[in-house]
């Protein structure tokens, strides 16, 4: 194992930590300015309910006159009907949107996270499989050494008994 190619790998993963914390806080900040429109899409929608109740009483004392104003008032009431209605399909396909984006997200950090998990399995094994290596040569090193030892040992030896004899 190489210490260099260890430290840039270290330093990558930490520039990935650092990078999904700092995804992470973005997604907060986005959560919360969503929270925020939705908020602001609740007082939109209680403000149209009063304008709404408004103009019902506003109907109600145009009855009272002719005709033709009711017909006006009956018109002007379905246009802004309409409109309401929509506004509402709007808003309700902008949340769709943004859920949808918020689903996909998260996905790409469950993927995301996966990818780690798995990098992160392949390198142990890589490195159980260097200390594996590392062991077997190093039992093949001490057998060489011991084989060597025992070769000397036994020419000595067998050199003092031809001596003797």
């Amino acid at each position: 194992v190489h210490p260099p190619i260890m430290s840039k790998k270290g330093e990558q993963y930490i520039l990935n930590i650092k990078q999904r914390k700092n995804e992470e806080h973005l997604a907060r900040k986005e959560r919360e300015k969503r929270r925020r429109k939705v908020i602001v899409d609740q007082q939109k929608a209680q403000n149209a309910l009063e304008q709404a109740h408004r103009e019902e009483t506003l109907l109600a004392r145009l009855t009272q006159r002719s005709q033709q104003e009711r017909k006006i008032a009956t018109q002007l009431m379905n246009t802004r009907h309409e409109k309401d209605v929509l506004a509402d399909n709007r808003m309700f396909r902008e949340r769709q949107y943004a859920e949808r984006r918020q689903r996909d997200f998260e996905d790409a950090l469950r993927r995301e996270a996966e990818v780690a998990k798995q990098a992160r399995l392949a390198y142990r094994e890589r490195a159980e499989q260097e200390k594996q290596r590392h062991a077997e040569i190093a039992a093949a090193r001490a057998e060489a050494k011991y084989q060597k030892h025992y070769n000397i040992c036994q020419e000595v030896l067998l050199a003092i008994v031809d001596l003797s004899t």
